[in-house]
């Protein structure tokens, strides 16, 4: 495990496999990992990447997933009220983390949090930073978003990954769709947007709709975040909790 001491959901266990929902007791660094669409134990595996490429650094980390239902994308498509009930899912989380980042700012002062989410998760993360108040985002040291679908060409987030810097996430292409909105990243916390070139959420464009071949592409490069590419954002996240 490294200079670092992982807590998982204050446990006390060093398998990421063994997160729980309890939130844990103050700490130095609280990792907070949002779930994806579908991804519906532990904070997902994309996550758990992160933050098990985050341990081997100085810092001593407690892990905590946010439990939130996030509904599979599926649930977009379905007839009726297919769509309400995926937004509901979002807001859902949205109000999830604003409720943690509140008792957690006032119950523990002086921990730092890192905040990661992947596909929903993300787009969860960025709506939460983008209505959060100036004395929360003190408390934020960095954000990881891992093919966040509110990507926005000129946001203040750092780009990292193979995607182009003028990509746009899928609810910003469909802003009215998906109730994202336009209004820019707070300047405070480091944030990292990670996004490969293709990825059908975070570097979404209208070929994606008319082309088959395209579409499947970006479906299996949403799909397949690892460790090259999950790395390099974990070493960026650390350069962050050492300033």
């Amino acid at each position: 495990m490294g200079a670092a001491l992982l807590m998982l959901a204050g446990l006390g266990v060093t398998a990421p496999e063994a997160l729980a929902v309890e939130v844990p007791a103050c700490g130095d660094v609280l990792f907070v990992g949002v779930r994806g669409s579908g991804q519906n134990v532990g904070m997902g595996s994309e996550n758990l990447d992160l933050l098990r490429a985050l341990v081997d650094g100085p810092e001593e980390i407690t892990a905590y997933p946010l439990p939130y239902r996030a509904s599979p994308v599926t649930t977009f498509v379905k007839p009726a009220s297919g769509r309400a009930d995926y937004l509901r899912s979002v807001r859902r989380g949205v109000r999830a983390l604003e409720k943690l980042l509140r008792e957690r700012t006032r119950d523990c002062p002086d921990e730092r949090l890192v905040l990661s989410g992947f596909s929903q998760g993300a787009m969860v993360i960025h709506r939460v930073l983008q209505r959060a108040r100036p004395a929360t985002l003190e408390h934020i040291a960095a954000v990881a978003l891992m093919a966040d679908g509110d990507r926005a060409p000129g946001d203040r987030a750092v780009r990292v990954g193979s995607a182009p810097a003028a990509g746009r996430g899928v609810a910003q292409a469909y802003a009215g769709t998906f109730e994202a909105r336009r209004a820019p990243l707070p300047a405070g916390p480091a944030v990292f947007s990670l996004c490969s070139r293709y990825d059908l959420v975070c570097d979404f464009t209208p070929l994606h709709r008319h082309s088959g071949p395209l579409f499947v592409t970006g479906f299996l490069v949403h799909l397949g975040y690892g460790r090259a590419e999950i790395e390099p954002l974990a070493v960026r996240i650390q350069r962050a909790l050492a300033r």
